[in-house]
């Protein structure tokens, strides 16, 4: 299944999965996916052994939960993730700043 959790994995091709989107992480200029694919987790100091501990400890039980998870259903509700953070950076964002309401 990949990542398919990743919601600028499952966007369409008009928003360039966040590769466009440029944002300030840690002093440095990085666009959206690269902050969310790379930079987080670096950030976190999160590591394949952490994430493998992890994986060890589900019980059979748990494992037959995850096999049982519709993997297009998890994609759809990521894309509507992406397509509500979209709608607030080009509606509700700027009209926010525009009323005064917020300053960035």
């Amino acid at each position: 299944m990949g990542d398919l959790h990743q919601p600028l994995h499952t966007g369409y091709a008009s928003d360039r999965g966040g590769n466009t989107d440029k944002y300030d992480f840690m002093g440095k200029e990085r666009n959206l996916h690269h902050i969310w694919d790379m930079d987080i987790i670096e950030h976190e100091i999160i590591t394949i052994a952490d994430c493998i501990k992890i994986i060890s400890k589900l019980s059979a039980a748990q494992i037959k939960e995850i096999e049982k998870m519709d993997v297009v259903k998890w994609m759809d509700q990521s894309r509507a993730f992406y397509l509500m953070y979209t709608i607030y950076k080009t509606a509700l964002l700027p009209m926010l700043i525009s009323q005064k309401m917020l300053s960035l």
